[in-house]
């Protein structure tokens, strides 16, 4: 027996998935959509379930490793520690197979999603994966701390970000300094 789920809102998913060149599973009857990512992080590569509702769609992330018996105390304390400020959206672990997945929402009421805003369910999800997971995977052997693990995992976030930041600045000025020899038609500039 099917589940409740909006065909019109799996096709706009699947459509935005064959345009961009996207390898998929199309839709079941329970309006999944299967398909996997490559990751920048430990774990090189995630499977994606896209789960179609009847006014709503979910991205979930699934992670290719699960968390043992043993790591799952502090698998749970990184991740709550990971989800306290995140916005788009957060990290799952299932206690019964320590399976890890990160979950992002689209709430379509009464209409079907934009591009952008299957787009951004898909990058947020990713975004969030690459940021912090090498820190699951050192919870998963056992190295560190959750607390020391998630304050590694902000300060390279912080690092990436100031190095983000230095760039733009750099490209700034660079342009500032070519803007201003055309604006005053100047030979001196060069």
């Amino acid at each position: 027996m099917a589940e409740n789920y909006s065909p019109e809102i799996a096709k706009v998913v699947e459509n935005f998935l064959s345009e961009n060149g996207w390898g998929y599973e199309p839709h079941d009857d329970y309006g999944r959509i299967q398909t996997d990512i490559k990751l920048n992080c430990k774990f090189r590569k995630a499977d994606i379930d896209i789960i179609i509702n009847e006014d709503s769609f979910l991205v979930y992330l699934i992670l290719p490793m699960t968390a043992d018996k043993e790591v799952q105390k502090e698998m749970i304390e990184f991740l709550t520690r990971v989800n306290y400020g995140l916005e788009s959206c957060n990290f799952e672990m299932d206690f019964s197979d320590g399976e890890i997945r990160c979950k992002c929402f689209c709430n379509c009421a009464d209409t079907v999603p934009t591009n952008q805003q299957i787009s951004n369910c898909i990058f947020f999800n990713t975004a969030t994966v690459n940021n912090y997971g090498n820190g699951i995977a050192k919870i998963l052997f056992g190295i560190g701390t959750p607390e020391e693990v998630y304050l590694e995992c902000k300060k390279a976030l912080q690092q990436e970000k100031e190095t983000k930041d230095e760039s733009i600045q750099e490209n700034y000025d660079s342009n500032e300094v070519d803007q201003q020899c055309l604006f005053n038609s100047s030979l001196e500039c060069f």
